[in-house]
This record gives C-alpha cells, sequence and structure tokens, in this order.
C-alpha cells in the first residue's frame, strides 16, 4: 500500500471503512462540474480516495461504539453519520502533515458529490441497472462513506469490468414489483409497489 492510504486505513478499517479506491485528481475533474473541481474544492489536490463498508463491517465496528458510549446514539442526531467523522478526524491526525479535506455522502453535508460516480472512477466498482454502484465480491452491499482530496500523488485504482453486460438479469425477473421496464429500474413503479 502507498504510505499515505496505508496510513488512513490502519485507522479507518478497524472502524468499518474497510474498502477504498483511488482516482487522480485530473481524471476526477474531466467529469466533474466546475463547481466541483478539485481546484475549487482543494487546491492543490493531486489524488482522491473514496473508502466504502461492506459486508456488515461497520455496523460491528458502530455497534462496538455504542457500547462503550451508549450516549452517541442519543446525543446526535445521525448517530453513524456522526461515528464516521469521528472516525475520519481520527484518520487525519496520521496525515496531518499533508494537506487533504474530507466529503461525505450524508444529507446535511455542505458539498454534495456525486459519490456513485466517484466511486466507480475509483475502481470500487461498477455502476448498474439499479443505479447502484456494484463490486463482483459485495454485489450492492457498498456503503460509499467518505472521499479525500489529498495532496498527494497516489496511483489510481484499476478499473471494474462490467458486471452486468453478459449477466442473465436474474434481478430483473425476480422484482416482484416488476419494476424494470425497458431495461431500467422505474423507481415510481418500486415505490408503488412496497
Amino acid at each position: 500500500m502507498v504510505p499515505v492510504v496505508d496510513q488512513f486505513m490502519s485507522v479507518l478499517e478497524p472502524c468499518g471503512l474497510n474498502l477504498y479506491g483511488v482516482v487522480s485528481a485530473s481524471s476526477y475533474d474531466q467529469n466533474a462540474k466546475p463547481a466541483l473541481q478539485t481546484s475549487v474544492l482543494a487546491p492543490g489536490t493531486q489524488s482522491i480516495i473514496v473508502f466504502a463498508s461492506s459486508s456488515g463491517h461497520l455496523w460491528r465496528a458502530f455497534v462496538r461504539d455504542l457500547m462503550e458510549s451508549p450516549h452517541h446514539l442519543t446525543d446526535e442526531p445521525h448517530p453513524l453519520d456522526a461515528y464516521v467523522e469521528r472516525s475520519l478526524a481520527a484518520a487525519s491526525s496520521h496525515i496531518a502533515n499533508i494537506n487533504h479535506r474530507w466529503f461525505t455522502p450524508t444529507i446535511d453535508a455542505e458539498i454534495h458529490l456525486d459519490f456513485r460516480s466517484l466511486a466507480v472512477q475509483a475502481g470500487l466498482g461498477v455502476g448498474s441497472k439499479l443505479g447502484l454502484v456494484i463490486r463482483p465480491d459485495v454485489g450492492p452491499w457498498l456503503g460509499l462513506r467518505a472521499a479525500c482530496f489529498v495532496a498527494a500523488e497516489i496511483p489510481s485504482s484499476p478499473a471494474v469490468s462490467d458486471l452486468c453486460g453478459d449477466c442473465p438479469r436474474h434481478c430483473e425477473r425476480a422484482c416482484p414489483g416488476e419494476a424494470f421496464t425497458e431495461g431500467s429500474w422505474d423507481v415510481v413503479k418500486c415505490a408503488s409497489f412496497h
């Protein structure tokens, strides 16, 4: 692992953020709206590390935190988001000498990035007909939690191959609400069914 990523993961993996991917700032900027370019959000950014959770790792770590500090459940309006924010702050202390800025996909985030697109660019997975990012090892069970714009050059992660291309589309046939119409997911039909 690259030292910066290694330092982050030494803190974040035990906190439940067990997956990451990296995209170069120049690749990200090619697809970002002008107001969301790295030069605007975090000048000097060379790489963006996207962190995610899968397979219950985050939930188990969060529950351990609540067992140690039960007040986190009642003192904070969004306890899981607050737990992730505390974890990110702890990780930041390990690279205090490198300029970096965190972004999270929370409802009350100051800036809203397109985390699905960012995750695909960072090699965490691929887009799917469900509108979710999927991975070959965990399918759609991927929680996108944070992106760190870092003033350090880190090798980009390889892209994940398209998983839906030759798929027999079991998800479409299994959908009880028949929400896959004309080759895409119909969210209104899905919501009406549920």
